[in-house]
């Protein structure tokens, strides 16, 4: 696919995108699949540039926005609650935290798959002016499923057990209600 076709496709994905961020609306899972898919396909484009500066550099910046647009894009719910995908745990532990209100964010994640994060009964941290916070900063828990996770499963940070926390300061190899019944228990304990 040439520069000039990528942008054609992205372009459509993103004014859509924008549609349902100004209405306050999550985006729907496919769309934001979509977007990561063109989003891969970005730095392969930028190397055909090596002699035009002023190209590289829009190039660059429209990876910096997409990159932007993927991690500040709420995702909207699945409807089931178990998925034939890639990604199943993840989306499963989405549906339960959300059939039990708990708030959290759950979004693609910048290297494909996605990125869950709780921050229990606080709240996410508010950046100071000019200043941008990634997800996960101030997280209680922070949740992915990504492609390099071979098993299919769930990495966590925060809200490990002590044995866990004495080897790493991530566990992996978890599943939805594993990681569910852990934030489901800070919750309850953190509001009493």
């Amino acid at each position: 696919m040439n520069h000039d076709d990528l942008i054609e496709e992205l372009l459509p994905v993103v004014r859509e995108i924008g549609g349902y961020k100004q209405r306050g609306e999550p985006v729907p899972d496919r769309l934001m699949q979509r977007l990561t898919a063109l989003h891969r396909l970005l730095p392969g484009q930028v190397s055909r540039f090596r002699d035009n500066p002023e190209m590289i550099d829009t190039m660059t910046r429209l990876d910096a926005m997409l990159t932007m647009l993927k991690l500040t894009t709420p995702v909207a719910a699945e409807e089931t609650e178990e998925t034939d995908d890639d990604y199943a745990e993840i989306r499963r532990l989405h549906h339960l935290l959300e059939k039990a209100d708990i708030p959290h964010r759950f979004q693609p994640h910048i290297a494909g798959g996605y990125h869950l994060v709780y921050y229990g009964h606080k709240g996410a941290p508010k950046p100071e002016p000019g200043h941008f916070l990634g997800p996960g900063v101030g997280a209680v828990c922070s949740a992915i499923q990504i492609p390099s996770n071979d098993d299919g499963l769930i990495e966590i940070q925060g809200l490990l057990t002590p044995q866990e926390a004495e080897h790493d300061s991530v566990a992996n190899g978890l599943t939805a209600p594993d990681v569910f019944e852990r934030i489901r228990r800070h919750w309850l304990e953190e509001g009493s």
